[in-house]
């Protein structure tokens, strides 16, 4: 069935056009009424979804229209108006059937299902009318039920069709007399009840068992619906089709969330030009509209108690007198409702960072302390490896503070290893006795986040640590209010804590600056006129500071003087609220901007996040998720230089698979790459976690990097991955040994200037060529001198 669907909210048209699709219907889309009456002229439809509010043209004069020029196809209208005057109004003008926002979607597709089940689309009534088995032509005057042709008199033939041409609408006796009867010879209502009982009569002896008629005692009669079921949609008779609809459908709604913060900003705004101007007819006119807008929108994706609010926002909007301030205050009560119940609550406990410590310096733990207690620290001191707990004695930490010199042997080393792979979302802040580029690199190469110079004052080492510590807050809920004036302090307060707000006052414009950075707030709430610097000043101050530029700032003043309201916006101000405050426009201005904060910050950490990922993918083979050969050559080359460094030894294991290609060819691709996943899984339990590296070196090669591994270490790592293949026995009817077997080259060395890795990986590979000329399933082994 061809839809046409008129409706100005493009993400209201996507979630109907994609139920509507998902149901084997075609949908033509329009934005406005003018250009839905245009595409009326130009194509044909069997069905029109009409919403009432519509720009260039409304819902309401867009039906008469269509009527007016001879218009016969079905129209459903949609609308947020649910009022029995707006609903006797667009069946006046034309429509079929009206549905109110907010409907049920099921509701909506039996709604048009009765509209089009007689095949009234294009104007051209349908040939047969049909009901369960029974089938009317009224071409031949046949009445027939299944194979039977039934004999009916002419007035049960003119009542049984006067049913199935109207199968929604209700007949009382006298309605039945007036379409039956001439008006010269009248029955009584008794010859109603009489004809109905013979044509139900008639029907049974044909063989109809179904009651297809519905009678309402002392008013009369309707057809009851089609028993006939209606055909299962593709989505349910195709799995597939069905888990994409309900993927798009759970895209669709993510993104109208996405898009309802944008959406309420948007009413504030329109609201905003109304208190500005309350006697201008455009400003209300333009609020109103939001309100429809969002009230749609609402209703279409199951906000039912939020639409109501909408749905009273429109009425108050909708009154055409000018606003009152009794009534401006009434729609700021209920968009700060709808702020409230569309925003979620931010949690009202936040846990204290926890913090690891892993440096023997007691000044240093001293000062951690009495930041602890200032801050709501969880510290865990360790001055040694010997001392560290075990990893279920204590939360997992947020920071680890490290001291440089605890990992500067290799045992250490390895300690630190251990503990990053059990904790590898912890930031580091790596703390050294001096700042040395080769401690910095040094910091680096052990995944360091902060490198921070010891040697600073202990007071300013605890202010960067506890900034450190408050880079990356839990909550997005910090206000800082600067007034002179302590009742209007007192007043801002009482307004925003009950939203879980915290809001710290600042009376003295002298001390702004020392609790801007101390509070670090989310949001900053300006007065204009205090004495020595005015909130202009304090505002320029801010926008000039890199680490404040971007924090949201709201003036307020007492001053109507477009000339002041330039130069607050021109100071960089993001909004201006005016004296006397009122509240709910005050909290819904805040909770505005204090959750773009947020948004802001979750998108910062999904970009994070999205980042690692891509990292980790571009990293991993994605067969074997192992390292593929890129992260390999890396890591060889830094351990190559860290092992030159503090002179330790390292070696490499060249392991490939033998006779795969026969495997592959006789077992299918798909077990051979289950070969490979298990080959990489039994590789990477042979090594050390912490400290070696299995990488898919191509095809069916791998290669293992050990730092700090000679070669008798390598040969017993050789040995274990010798005993596990064979353990595995994973069958290869194409080997002599009946199963699967590794072929491996061992090389290793102490790095020295005059060496390269690049030898000591052709060393290794020479040496795993000779493993498999002696039919594999062993290892060779030549030192790199």
């Amino acid at each position: 069935m061809k839809i046409l669907l008129i409706d100005d909210d493009p993400l209201v048209g996507e979630a109907i056009t994609m139920t509507m699709k998902a149901h084997r219907h075609v949908v033509d889309y329009a934005e406005n009424g003018q250009t839905g009456l245009d595409m009326v002229e130009l194509e044909s439809h069997d069905l029109i979804l009409l919403d009432v509010e519509l720009p260039r043209m409304d819902g309401m004069e867009v039906c008469q229209r269509l009527r007016s020029q001879g218009c016969t196809v079905p129209i459903l209208m949609l609308t947020a108006h649910d009022t029995s005057a707006e609903i006797v109004r667009g069946l006046d003008a034309g429509a079929d059937d009206y549905l109110a926002k907010p409907w049920d979607e099921d509701q909506l597709l039996a709604r048009i299902r009765a509209l089009t089940r007689r095949g009234r689309g294009g104007g051209t009534p349908s040939p047969v009318l049909t009901w369960g088995k029974l089938c009317l032509d009224p071409r031949s005057a046949k009445v027939s039920y299944g194979d039977q042709t039934l004999s009916l008199s002419p007035k049960e033939y003119a009542l049984l069709e006067l049913f199935l041409r109207n199968p929604q609408r209700f007949f009382s006796r006298d309605a039945i007399i007036d379409r039956l009867w001439t008006i010269d010879t009248p029955p009584s209502d008794k010859a109603v009840t009489n004809l109905v009982k013979d044509l139900r009569q008639r029907l049974k002896v044909g063989g109809m068992t179904e009651d297809w008629l519905e009678t309402i005692h002392g008013m009369g009669y309707r057809l009851k619906p089609d028993p006939e079921p209606e055909p299962e949609p593709a989505l349910t008779q195709d799995p597939q089709k069905r888990e994409q609809w309900l993927r798009g459908k759970a895209q669709l709604a993510a993104r109208f969330q996405s898009s309802l913060q944008q959406r309420l900003t948007d009413l504030d705004q329109a609201i905003q030009a109304v208190h500005a101007n309350p006697d201008h007819p455009d400003p209300c006119h333009q609020a109103k509209t939001q309100a429809h807008r969002l009230l749609g929108a609402l209703g279409t994706f199951g906000y039912k108690q939020e639409a109501t609010l909408a749905r009273e926002m429109e009425h108050l909007l909708a009154q055409n007198a000018p606003l009152t301030s009794q009534t401006l205050t009434q729609l700021y009560h209920y968009l700060t409702t709808l702020h409230q119940t569309l925003t979620p609550a931010p949690p009202t406990s936040p846990t204290p960072p926890s913090i690891l410590l892993l440096d023997p310096d007691p000044t240093i733990l001293q000062e951690l302390q009495a930041t602890q207690s200032a801050h709501s620290l969880e510290l865990h001191p360790v001055p040694s490896w010997n001392a560290l707990p075990e990893k279920t004695a204590f939360t997992p930490p947020q920071y680890i503070l490290l001291n440089l010199d605890l990992i500067r042997d290799p045992e250490g080393l390895e300690h630190w290893q251990t503990l990053r792979q059990q904790y590898p979302d912890a930031q580091v802040l790596v703390l050294a006795e001096r700042d040395d580029l080769a401690d910095r690199v040094l910091a680096s190469r052990v995944g360091c986040d902060r490198y921070i110079v010891k040697s600073v004052e202990l007071p300013e080492l605890s202010r960067i640590l506890t900034q450190c510590f408050a880079s990356d807050p839990p909550l997005c809920n910090r206000v800082m209010a600067v007034d002179d004036d302590e009742m209007a302090l007192e007043r801002l307060i009482h307004l925003l804590e009950p939203w879980g707000l915290q809001v710290t006052p600042v009376s003295d414009p002298q001390q702004f600056w020392d609790s801007l950075t101390r509070i670090n707030p989310d949001l900053l709430l300006l007065d204009i006129e205090m004495p020595g610097f005015s909130g202009i000043d304090l505002c320029q101050v801010v926008r000039q500071d890199c680490h404040y530029s971007d924090l949201p700032i709201l003036v307020i003043t007492a001053h109507t003087d477009p000339q002041i309201m330039q130069q607050v916006f021109a100071a960089g101000a993001d909004d201006l609220i005016q004296k006397p405050i009122l509240g709910p426009e005050l909290v819904t201005r805040t909770l505005s901007r204090v959750e773009r904060v947020r948004l802001r910050r979750q998108l910062d950490q999904v970009q994070r996040q999205q980042t690692q990922q891509w990292q980790q993918q571009a990293s991993i083979d994605a067969l074997t998720q192992v390292a593929n050969r890129y992260t390999f050559e890396a890591f060889l080359q830094q351990a190559w230089q860290r092992a030159e460094h503090i002179q330790e030894y390292i070696s490499v294991i060249f392991c490939d698979i033998d006779r795969f290609k026969p495997y592959n060819d006789h077992y299918g691709h798909s077990t051979g790459d289950q070969c490979l996943r298990h080959i990489a899984r039994l590789l990477s339990d042979c090594i050390r976690p912490q400290a070696d590296q299995v990488a898919r070196y191509g095809g069916e090669e791998f290669v293992i990097t050990m730092p700090g591994t000679d070669l008798t270490g390598a040969l017993k790592v050789a040995e274990r991955i010798h005993q596990a293949i064979t353990h595995l026995q994973l069958p290869h009817e194409g080997s002599a040994h009946g199963y699967v077997t590794l072929s491996m080259g061992i090389s290793g060395t102490l790095p020295s200037p005059q060496k390269s890795f690049a030898t000591l990986l052709d060393i290794a590979d020479q040496e795993l060529y000779a493993a498999k000329a002696k039919d594999g399933n062993t290892y060779c082994l030549r030192p790199y001198h």
